[in-house]
């Protein structure tokens, strides 16, 4: 993605809404979040699209390849993950992203603002978010009588049998 403006003149914290995208210069670009999704500013798709439709394929790869071989701020090798929605997904409704990445196995996520000093941030670009993210899920029970107390680890069967029977008494 190409700017209008030097990212360094931004301040932290900056929405790309309220940035000047440079689209006759911009192959993709992408929003942040657990998964990024990027896009592939192609003409005939977008308002202002650049990529040749037929060029659409050989732009993911690239991407691909660059996202697969960024490291983290000292250095180190991250499991970077990148999938089409059609590979995951039987059926993608309203604006799906071209591509979606995960960095790091989700140990890391994209900020989806620009202006801060550093391309890697500490926190979440955009305040607190504890949601804890996981790629199997995450469960949490509330057990006010004790009933999982001493059991150690809780199986998500042993809950399914604990509701089947509240549902029956």
């Amino acid at each position: 993605m190409r700017l209008k403006k030097d990212p360094r003149e931004l301040k932290p914290g900056t929405d790309l809404g309220e940035v000047l995208v440079d689209w006759s210069n911009t192959k993709a670009w992408a929003w942040g979040g657990y998964y990024s999704r990027f896009f592939v500013n192609v003409k005939g798709r977008e308002p202002e699209g650049i990529v040749e439709p037929n060029s659409y394929g050989e732009v993911l790869e690239e991407l691909r390849a660059e996202l697969k071989s960024l490291k983290g701020p000292l250095g180190e090798q991250w499991e970077n993950i990148s999938v089409m929605p059609q590979e995951v997904y039987p059926k993608a409704e309203g604006d799906a992203p071209d591509m979606m990445v995960y960095f790091d196995n989700l140990s890391w996520r994209a900020a989806g603002t620009l202006g801060w000093p550093s391309y890697y941030l500490s926190e979440n670009d955009r305040g607190p978010d504890d949601a804890v993210h996981d790629w199997h899920g995450v469960f949490t029970i509330y057990d006010p009588e004790n009933r999982f107390s001493g059991k150690g680890l809780v199986e998500i069967h042993d809950v399914r049998l604990l509701l089947e029977k509240a549902m029956f008494e």
